[in-house]
């Protein structure tokens, strides 16, 4: 099992190495995204259970490239948005993409993410670098990125945090303690580059140390959510 606490850098690569191995074989990135996020929760635990109470992963999307429910929820004049492929946690509802409510796709225009959507923006602005005005302009995340491709997210105190602004529906009732992600580039379809961001909310403290040990997972994940049979198909029909 691993954790927050004791976990090494070498011990969440090898973890890393071993879901890679694991979905080579899933046909698509949303399944591959799905079984990341439940490895992940089902193998952080302690003795008293699962110390994440949800894990999810979410990827740059063109229109053309979402599912036709997803298509139905925005329009071909939003270039791309950040799409809901993968997700796991404590609640039943929580373990399937089509039963979140409001957070199955996050639009990039810029003054939307600047506003409204907190964790994207410090994410992708502040961690990896991206600039949003270029990205909605280009669609091209090796254009608008300053300091490369990668970058990690980690809110120590999940409590009050601006950053995290479900406190009273979410942070509070489920005692999330810290959150902690990381995101990277990955091949898209159409000879297209995309991206895709992970974030964990934790149940267990994490300090910056262990948040460093567990951006290991980021380049060998990003790998096995690169790795699906059908690279131009994004989800699961």
């Amino acid at each position: 099992m691993l954790n927050f606490r004791q976990t090494t850098s070498a011990e969440f690569g090898s973890f890393a190495q071993q879901v890679v191995a694991e979905v080579s074989d899933y046909g698509t990135h949303e399944t591959a995204s799905q079984h990341l996020t439940e490895r992940i929760y089902t193998s952080f635990a302690d003795e008293d259970g699962p110390i994440l109470s949800l894990v999810r992963v979410y990827r740059l999307c063109t229109f053309d490239e979402l599912s036709p429910e997803l298509q139905e929820l925005t329009s071909e004049g939003m270039p791309h948005v950040m799409a809901l492929t993968g997700t796991y946690g404590e609640e039943e509802a929580w373990c399937d993409r089509h039963q979140s409510q409001g957070h199955k796709l996050i639009p990039m225009e810029p003054a939307i993410v600047h506003s409204q959507i907190p964790m994207f923006e410090k994410m992708l602005v502040e961690s990896m670098g991206v600039n949003l005005e270029v990205l909605y302009e280009t669609l091209d995340p090796v254009t608008a990125t300053r300091t490369g491709i990668s970058g990690l997210f980690h809110i120590p105190t999940a409590l009050g945090s601006p950053v995290i602004p479900a406190q009273e529906g979410f942070v509070e009732p489920y005692g999330i303690a810290s959150v902690v992600g990381f995101g990277g580039l990955m091949a898209g379809t159409a000879g297209r580059h995309a991206m895709y961001v992970l974030y964990a909310f934790s149940k267990q403290p994490i300090d910056d140390q262990a948040a460093h040990n567990f951006q290991e997972m980021q380049s060998r994940l990003g790998a096995a959510l690169d790795n699906a049979r059908e690279p131009e198909q994004v989800f699961a029909r």
